[in-house]
C-alpha cells in the first residue's frame, strides 16, 4: 500500500525488477509518467477508483503484467502506456475512456479482444502494432482514419469493422494481417495509402 495523497511522481518505480505486485492509495487520483516502467516483475496491480488517467510509459516493458484491476473509470491512457506488457490480456478499456495515445497497447501479445469506446474520437498511431492474439475489434460508428500501423503484424486479426463514417486508412495500417482476409471498404473512402495492406493473404 502506498501513501501518495493524490498521484505518484514520474519514475518512482521505475526499473524495480523485483516489484511483484502493487496496491495503490484509495485517494490516488493519477499515476505518473514512467511510474511502473521496466518492473519487468511486475505481475498484477489494483488501481484505485479515482484514478482517471495512466500517463506516458507508466507501465512500459512490464513483460509479465497479467492483471489490472478497477480500471472502468479510466478517461486518459497515455503514449505506449502499455507498450510490450506482452502477458496483458482481459483488459478491456473503459467506456469512459476518450482518450487513447500512439501505441498505447502496442507489443501486447496476449490482448484478444478489444472495443473502443464510443467516447473515444480518433484512434492514435500504432495502437495495437504487434498485438499478435488480437482476433477481434469493434470501432465507434464515427471513426474517420485508420492511422499509420494502427492494426500492423495482428497475424490473427480476423473480425474488424470499419465504420461508414471512415475516409483515411494509413500507411501499414493492417499491414502483415495475415488472417484479415475480407475486407468491405465503406463509401465514404476516399484514401488508402499504397502499403495500408501489404502483406495479407
Amino acid at each position: 500500500l502506498c501513501g501518495f495523497k493524490d498521484r505518484t511522481s514520474s519514475f518512482v518505480f521505475y526499473s524495480c525488477h523485483s516489484l511483484r505486485t502493487i496496491k495503490l492509495q484509495i485517494a490516488l487520483e493519477e499515476i505518473g509518467m514512467c511510474a511502473f516502467e521496466e518492473c519487468y516483475s511486475l505481475q498484477s496491480i489494483t488501481l484505485p477508483p479515482n484514478v482517471k488517467r495512466i500517463e506516458a510509459h507508466t507501465f512500459k516493458y512490464c513483460s509479465s503484467l497479467q492483471q489490472v484491476n478497477h480500471y472502468h473509470f479510466i478517461e486518459s491512457i497515455g503514449t505506449s502506456a502499455f507498450y510490450n506488457c506482452s502477458r496483458l490480456h482481459g483488459f478491456q478499456i473503459s467506456k469512459k475512456t476518450t482518450e487513447l495515445g500512439d501505441w498505447a497497447f502496442a507489443f501486447c501479445h496476449s490482448y484478444e479482444e478489444a472495443e473502443i469506446p464510443s467516447m473515444v474520437m480518433k484512434l492514435p498511431d500504432g495502437l495495437f502494432e504487434g498485438c499478435t492474439l488480437l482476433s477481434k475489434v469493434t470501432l465507434p460508428d464515427h471513426i474517420k482514419t485508420i492511422p499509420a500501423n494502427c492494426f500492423k503484424d495482428c497475424k490473427s486479426l480476423k473480425d474488424i469493422n470499419l465504420p461508414e463514417s471512415l475516409e483515411v486508412i494509413g500507411a501499414g495500417a493492417f499491414r502483415n494481417c495475415y488472417s484479415y482476409n475480407q475486407v468491405v471498404l465503406p463509401q465514404m473512402l476516399r484514401e488508402i495509402h499504397p502499403s495500408a495492406f501489404r502483406f495479407c493473404n
